[in-house]
């Protein structure tokens, strides 16, 4: 798309610059760039979403043993914006610790 606009700038029998059709060129390029931009930025925003868990929420911790394994936690704190203090559901007294929210689940 971008090499037939090129190409027809540079056939064209306008008494053009060389200079002022490089930044014809130049300009169809940065717009097909930008319509890109915008159209895979709304894409992968539609797949992406802020993660936020509430405190005495059940969540699945990522398995430090085996990475495709995960493991029940409650919520108990959350610290700053990303970063949740995690305890154990099955019945014990052990805190986990605290973990940012990517290695966890809903």
């Amino acid at each position: 798309m971008l090499l037939e606009t090129a190409k027809e700038i540079i056939d064209a029998p306008l008494s053009l610059r060389t200079d002022d059709k490089l930044e014809l060129i130049r300009a169809k390029a940065r717009d097909i760039l930008r319509k890109a931009y915008t159209r895979y930025a709304t894409n992968y925003n539609l797949r992406s979403r802020p993660l936020t868990y509430y405190v005495a929420q059940t969540v699945f911790k990522r398995s430090l043993m085996a990475a495709s394994e995960f493991e029940k936690a409650l919520v108990v704190a959350k610290h700053g914006s990303g970063c949740y203090e995690l305890k154990d559901l099955e019945g014990k007294k052990f805190i986990f610790g605290i973990f940012y929210d990517k290695p966890l689940r809903t």
